[in-house]
């Protein structure tokens, strides 16, 4: 018989134990261990383990157990597309590999990269970066958001990044086919494709982002709407979720967590401690 391709049974990896960060692609993972070196395995037919080398394009023929990507150490955050990595160093550099073809890993080009290559220069206060199918997209410190590749807005490739004209005052991203962003009065911008209803808009057609769906944190009875929309947010993103645990618990953010005003617009939003 041919190769399994689903488990419905969870199952515990014993390559390694201290693991700090974790990403998920189409068909590959990557996890940070806490010495900084990155980890991948699965798929590798663009390129998206960062060995230097490709892997035939059926299912079942990717690596089978996590080795490390030559030369990537100080990783502070990960990101998995469908088919490419994104990686932030300690020193605030930013490095991709894998698919480039919607420009996606935002070196100027539409050509796979088989290992690490910097992605630009000039960015700095990075906050969170997220990885969507053909597309890329970073947080500052200062709330806005940069995008590049394809699919994040209706039109053509951006080969580099990029700010995203109208995005401000923005705390946590998540980019699949489509994209969420969480502002830091707890409201949710929803935009991109929609052929699964994934915007909540109670349609299936696409938004661009000048017309994103926007989800109130509450309504002005106080009654929380958009909860469980908010509920994958912290699902996905465990920085944002261990900043609303702190905030349950104490009742306030520390000043200088970049997640802080969205933890607390949350809480006020009343989801669930």
């Amino acid at each position: 018989t041919g190769p399994e391709y689903a488990s419905s049974v969870s199952m515990r990896m014993t390559a390694f134990s201290d693991a700090m960060a974790i990403a998920a692609g189409g068909a590959h993972s990557l996890a940070v261990r806490s010495d900084g070196t990155v980890w991948t395995w699965g798929h590798n037919y663009y390129g998206q383990l960062g060995d230097g080398a490709r892997t035939p394009e059926i299912y079942g023929s990717g690596r089978l157990e996590p080795m490390p990507v030559p030369g990537m150490s100080g990783a502070r955050l990960i990101a998995a597309g469908h088919a490419h990595s994104v990686v932030l160093t300690a020193d605030g550099t930013l490095w991709a590999w894998g698919r480039n073809n919607s420009g996606q890993l935002g070196d100027g080009t539409q050509v796979d990269r088989l290992s690490p290559v910097r992605i630009a220069t000039g960015l700095d206060d990075i906050a969170a970066i997220s990885a969507g199918g053909d597309y890329t997209m970073l947080l500052k410190r200062d709330g806005t958001v940069w995008a590049w590749g394809a699919g994040y807005q209706p039109g053509g490739v951006q080969e580099r990044p990029a700010p995203v004209p109208g995005l401000s005052g923005i705390a946590t991203i998540a980019a699949g086919h489509h994209t969420l962003a969480l502002t830091r009065d707890g409201s949710v911008l929803a935009w991109g494709y929609n052929g699964s209803g994934q915007i909540g808009d109670g349609t299936y057609d696409a938004r661009n982002q000048e017309g994103a769906l926007v989800l109130e944190d509450a309504d002005r009875k106080g009654n929380p709407v958009g909860a469980e929309r908010l509920g994958v947010l912290l699902h996905d993103h465990p920085t944002l979720r261990l900043a609303v645990l702190n905030t349950c618990e104490s009742g306030r953010t520390a000043p200088d967590d970049a997640y802080g005003g969205a933890a607390q617009a949350l809480v006020r939003a009343r989801i669930p401690c």
